[in-house]
């Protein structure tokens, strides 16, 4: 009761407002014009009048029986025409629409609707013209205010003649309930067209069906008209074997430009009554009618009324019936080529000859990666794939610190046997691939944000803790193996085995913030995928090929010791090394550090690890050549530092926190959109921000663009989660490109140069 008190009352103060406010109510929310049935008609003799309304995009009208009795009707009235009354009046099917601030569906008209009339001329009316002047008055509406109530006159010139003239707007009429013949018995009340049903002896039922529940703009839809004949009747043919008689023929109509292409009609077939000598070709039963729509390059997202009428004729055993029609409405619904287009009432179209092939936009849109290779590739050729991919994967910055944790856990585990460093290498890089494929496959098939392990505090902290610990190893604090009962349980402290293959099962999650396009793409195609089996070899795969190289560093690294005079710079090498750990455990925490201090944390530690490695620490000194490469790095450590604390004064990308509101105002202003998904633990995402939002071509190529940004660092929120499954988002850093119409035309997962990211802007052009 509460919220329908205040629908009523939204509604009221809407139209007390726009009427207050009368200059401001729109004046062009439909157009009509007025058609005729017939080119002249007989004094005493009736003719079919139909009202053709054209309601625009955004608007709807309330129908002739609005559910709620304080909205205004749709009317059509005679208003002016000498010798002409108004026999009745049928209004088409209204379409259900809800609103934000009501429970209860509304009635409504949208697109392009037809309202039947059928007038009478006067038995006394003299050979001539009368100027007959109809009348529809109505309330026009959008999602969000209601306007006053309107009318418009519809004129008309009806020709009185001796005698009555022939048929003329058959398409219109086809898709209203009115039959000449309703017209002499009396009937005051206005009916609609789904009362028609149960009145006017309506011997066909009419159904309409769609082959996918959505479509794009360019692209191509079929309908199916399915008209099932009343027990004991058969339907005419399209093409009649009988000159005395109507073939069928569908008509079909949208106000909003979507093309209907020829229509395709089914085989018919003889069959024989007893008033005739020849066998008539009709449809028994039931006929399905195939029409292909297509759709409008520049269309825009939403759902578009489809008018369909049958008209037809009926034959059963006492002879001809006169022909009428049934009419239906479709709803054809446009979106993103992003969204994936699904085939629907499968069953119906399988006794339907083909109409068109239909595209799917969607999958010819999908980016050339991983998911499009795997598909068109075998099983092998798909694992070879993704093990490619994964020795690509150590180009990021993100595996780098497995270069010091592999080199300081090898370089004191063997005493430099070449088959136990290959046994523990190859343990160390099944435990990795283990991991990451488990981690992989699981969220992958979860349907999860990937990488989102990474969001969660409590893991943030634990990577960071791990990170610091292996780092004091690096700095001589304790040498990090397992203890000894745990090796010699698992067979002898000398080999450690266990020991490397749990070291490799801790990795694997070091690499998860740079997964970059491949990896997103390949989860993408896992989800999809649905096999668990699959999906585990495709990760292991590619967990193999990032591991691969760390096999052969832990067989270098256990030999560093039989280098001549390997201790002292190995030593220094430590703690460079135990630096980066450092470094990596605070990137690891940033996330979790106030806004006002975490943007200088990692520059000042930079800075204070440049100094202590160029001035206090001495290890390593005692070589020239070792010496100078320590001085130059810690000199570059320190100017990265620095400048990275100096605050940048070119030119960026003004980015707008991501808000519904915005980006719709967006959409509704037709402005190309660019929505940048970003992750405060992401480094691809850091790049782009540092090497390609702030390119001044790129700031100025993107400078009419509404540009908004979408945290998602915290998977644990709501907004979060929404907003991942709104955009079918997989990872980070994901950047997705909208065109004037808000039609998704390009789509990035990982780092982007300037030029390449230029070029996927211009598709929005």
């Amino acid at each position: 009761m509460i919220r329908q008190a205040l629908f009523i009352t939204a509604l009221a103060l809407a139209a007390s407002t726009a009427a207050f406010a009368q200059f401001g109510a729109p004046k062009d929310i439909l157009t009509a014009e007025a058609k005729l049935s017939r080119t002249a008609v007989a004094p005493g003799d009736v003719i079919k009048v139909a009202a053709v309304v054209s309601i625009k995009g955004k608007y709807h009208i309330n129908s002739n029986a609005p559910r709620q009795d304080f909205l205004i009707p749709t009317k059509l009235a005679l208003k002016a025409g000498e010798g002409v009354s108004l026999e009745r009046v049928v209004y088409p099917k209204s379409h259900d629409i809800t609103l934000g601030f009501s429970d209860e569906p509304l009635a409504v008209y949208e697109g392009e609707v037809v309202v039947g009339a059928m007038a009478r001329v006067s038995e006394s009316a003299a050979p001539g013209t009368i100027v007959a002047t109809f009348e529809l008055s109505y309330q026009g509406c959008d999602d969000k205010n209601c306007y006053p109530p309107q009318s418009i006159e519809l004129p008309v010139e009806i020709v009185v003649a001796d005698r009555t003239g022939e048929e003329i707007n058959a398409d219109v009429f086809g898709r209203v309930a009115l039959t000449y013949d309703r017209a002499e018995e009396p009937d005051d009340e206005e009916k609609t067209s789904d009362d028609t049903a149960e009145s006017d002896d309506v011997r066909v039922e009419l159904e309409t069906f769609l082959s996918h529940d959505k479509t794009y703009a360019g692209a191509t839809i079929n309908l199916i008209a399915v008209a099932r004949a009343a027990e004991g009747h058969a339907v005419v043919s399209d093409r009649p074997n009988d000159e005395r008689l109507v073939g069928a023929r569908l008509s079909v109509a949208s106000s909003d430009g979507i093309v209907p292409q020829e229509s395709l009609f089914p085989d018919d077939s003889l069959a024989r009554f007893p008033f005739s000598e020849e066998a008539i070709a009709v449809f028994a039963d039931s006929v399905s009618v195939g029409v292909a729509l297509v759709v409008p390059d520049d269309m825009s997202p939403g759902e578009y009324p489809i008018a369909v009428s049958f008209y037809y004729q009926t034959l059963d055993v006492e002879g001809e019936n006169p022909p009428t029609n049934a009419i239906d409405t479709a709803y054809v619904v446009v979106a993103p080529k992003s969204e994936p287009a699904a085939p629907i009432n499968v069953d119906r179209f399988a006794d339907v000859d083909i109409l068109v092939e239909v595209p799917d936009p969607a999958a010819e849109a999908e980016d050339e990666g991983v998911a499009s290779a795997l598909r068109e590739s075998g099983l092998l050729l798909g694992l070879l794939l993704v093990f490619v991919g994964g020795l690509a994967l150590n180009l990021t910055p993100c595996v780098y610190p497995l270069i010091p944790i592999t080199v300081g856990y090898f370089g004191g585990q063997s005493e430099g046997s070449s088959a136990r460093l290959a046994g523990m290498g190859a343990l160390y890089v099944l435990g990795m691939s283990v991991t990451y494929s488990a981690i992989g496959v699981a969220t992958s098939l979860s349907g999860g944000f990937f990488g989102a392990l990474l969001q969660n505090p409590i893991a943030l902290s634990i990577v960071a803790l791990v990170l610091v610990a292996l780092s004091l190893s690096m700095f001589g604090v304790y040498e990090f193996k397992l203890p000894d009962s745990w090796m010699s349980a698992a067979g002898g402290a000398r080999t450690g085995m266990l020991g490397a293959g749990l070291m490799g099962l801790t990795m694997g999650i070091v690499a998860a913030p740079c997964i970059g396009p491949f990896v997103i793409g390949l989860a993408a195609y896992v989800g999809a995928l649905g096999d668990p089996l699959h999906g585990f070899l495709l990760f292991f795969f590619l967990a193999l090929g990032l591991g691969t190289p760390y096999f052969f560093l832990a067989i270098f690294s256990g030999k560093l010791k039989s280098l001549p005079r390997s201790g002292e710079w190995m030593e220094a090498v430590k703690h460079i090394f135990g630096f980066v750990l450092l470094g990596m455990a605070l990137y690891f925490i940033e996330p979790l550090l106030p806004d006002s201090i975490a943007p200088y944390v990692l520059p000042g530690f930079m800075i204070v690890a440049a100094l202590w490695l160029g001035i206090f620490d001495r290890a390593g000194m005692k070589s020239k050549g070792f010496a100078i490469f320590k001085y130059a790095f810690s000199a570059l450590l320190l100017a990265v530092g620095v400048y990275l604390l100096v605050p940048s004064g070119g030119e960026k990308i003004e980015w707008t926190p991501y808000e519904d509101a915005a980006y719709e105002t967006a959409l509704e202003e037709g402005k190309p959109i660019i929505v940048d998904f970003y992750a405060d633990w992401c480094l691809p995402c850091k790049e782009l921000d540092a090497m390609t939002f702030s390119d001044p071509v790129v700031v100025e190529a993107t400078a009419d663009f509404a540009t908004f940004k979408a945290d998602v660092t915290q998977s644990g929120s709501e907004e979060t989660e929404r907003l991942v499954e709104r955009f079918d988002v997989s990872g980070v850093p994901t950047v997705l490109i909208f065109d004037a119409a808000g039609e998704e035309v390009a789509r990035i997962t990982g780092f982007l140069p300037p030029k390449e990211f230029l070029e996927r802007v211009a598709r929005a052009r």
